[in-house]
């Protein structure tokens, strides 16, 4: 029995002296070896905003009235996703796109995720 304990020890110190002679000729090098890059240095790619003639050409503009919308009335001829609406109160116009894509809508609590992003995008086929 205790030339099994003496056994099992020193195998584990055959291990734990393999992996320290690993860690140390390894040349691994240090953090001070990784180059500092500024944000905007290039490394996030080159997101901006669309501009408007680009948002013409993606999306198709539709009037937004999702309230007819689930009477069944007024429903547009174009099929996809809501994504955003323009224009002044009483006179919206819905961003739709008909492409076939996902999307993930975040927000805050009474921002309207349910409302006006959820609500006119289902429900809202033609019969």
């Amino acid at each position: 029995m205790i030339d099994d304990t003496w056994t099992l020890i020193l195998l584990l110190a055959l291990a734990f002296g393999a992996l320290i002679a690993i860690v140390s000729f390894s040349n691994r090098g240090s953090l001070d070896s990784i180059k500092s890059k500024d944000v905007g240095d290039g490394q996030h790619g080159t997101a901006r905003w669309a501009t408007p003639a680009e948002v013409r050409k993606t999306y198709r503009s539709i009037p937004f009235q999702p309230a007819l919308w689930r009477q069944k009335n007024g429903l547009p001829e174009v099929q996809g996703l809501v994504l955003g609406c323009e224009g002044k109160p009483g006179r919206l116009t819905a961003l739709v796109d008909c492409d076939d894509i996902h999307c993930l809508m975040i927000g805050a609590s009474g921002v309207g995720k349910t409302a006006f992003f959820l609500y006119p995008n289902i429900g809202v086929t033609r019969s």
